[in-house]
C-alpha cells in the first residue's frame, strides 16, 4: 500500500487560498453594505431619483434592482459564511434569510402598518446585533494583547448596541408615526437606516481586521496554534 506524500507548499498555499477566500467574503459583506445608502442615494439622485423617506422607499424607484441585488448579495453571503461557533453559524444563517426576505417582501404604501418587509429588517439587525454582543469575542481568546482585546470587544459592544437601537428606532417611526412614507418629506427614517447599515458593515471590517492580524501574529508564531488556523 503506497501512501501519498503531500507537499507542504500545496498545502500552505491551499491553507493561503482558504483564507483569502473567508477574509474577501467578510470584506465583501462590509464593503457592501458601506456602499448601499451612498449608492441609493448619490447614483439615484443621477438618475433623477430623488432622496427617499427610507432605504426601502428605493424598492418603489428605478434603483430597485441595486436595492433588491445588495440584499440577496447579503443574504447568500451570510448563508454562505461559516461562523466560528454553532450559534454564531446559525444565527448568520438566520440572518441570511432575513435579508433574503428584505428583498422578497417589499415595503407598502401604507408604511405605518407593520409589515413583513419591516419584521424581517428588525429581525435580521437583531441577530447580527446578538453576534456581536454575544459572539464576535470568541475568536479574542486567541488575541495575546490584553489592550487590543479589550479594544475589540468595545468596538463589537458599541456596534451590537447600533444595529440593535437603531433600526428599533426606525421601525418606531414607521409604524408609530408614520415617517418614511414613499412619497413622505421627511428624510429621518433613511439616515436612521444609513447609520445602522454602516454599524452592520463597521462590524465586518473591524472582524476581518481582528481575524487577519491574529492569523499574521500565528504565522509568525515558531508553534501556531491550530484553532487561529481554523479562523480563517
Amino acid at each position: 500500500m503506497t501512501l501519498t506524500t503531500i507537499d507542504p507548499l500545496l498545502d500552505d498555499k491551499l491553507l493561503r487560498s482558504i483564507k483569502a477566500t473567508y477574509r474577501t467574503l467578510r470584506l465583501g459583506l462590509g464593503w457592501a453594505a458601506v456602499g448601499l445608502p451612498l449608492t441609493l442615494w448619490l447614483v439615484g439622485l443621477l438618475r433623477d431619483v430623488p432622496l427617499q423617506g427610507s432605504m426601502s422607499a428605493y424598492y418603489n424607484t428605478s434603483m430597485r434592482d441595486v436595492f433588491v441585488g445588495v440584499l440577496f448579495g447579503a443574504g447568500a453571503g451570510l448563508l454562505l459564511y461559516t461562523g466560528f461557533k454553532g450559534k454564531e453559524n446559525r444565527v448568520l444563517n438566520l440572518a441570511g434569510v432575513f435579508a433574503i426576505g428584505v428583498a422578497l417582501f417589499p415595503t407598502r404604501a401604507d408604511a405605518g402598518r407593520i409589515t413583513l418587509h419591516g419584521t424581517c429588517a428588525v429581525s435580521f439587525f437583531v441577530c447580527l446585533a446578538y453576534v456581536a454582543l454575544f459572539r464576535a469575542t470568541d475568536t479574542l481568546v486567541l488575541v495575546k494583547d490584553p489592550k487590543r482585546v479589550a479594544k475589540y470587544k468595545m468596538m463589537y459592544r458599541l456596534l451590537g448596541v447600533a444595529m440593535l437601537v437603531l433600526p428599533v428606532i426606525a421601525a418606531t417611526l414607521v409604524s408609530a408615526f408614520e415617517f418614511g412614507q414613499t412619497g413622505g418629506d421627511s428624510k429621518v427614517v433613511f439616515f436612521v437606516e444609513f447609520a445602522a447599515i454602516w454599524a452592520f458593515g463597521a462590524f465586518w471590517l473591524v472582524k476581518s481586521h481582528e481575524i487577519r492580524r491574529t492569523l499574521k501574529e500565528q504565522d509568525a508564531s515558531p508553534a501556531p496554534d491550530p484553532a487561529a488556523r481554523a479562523l480563517a
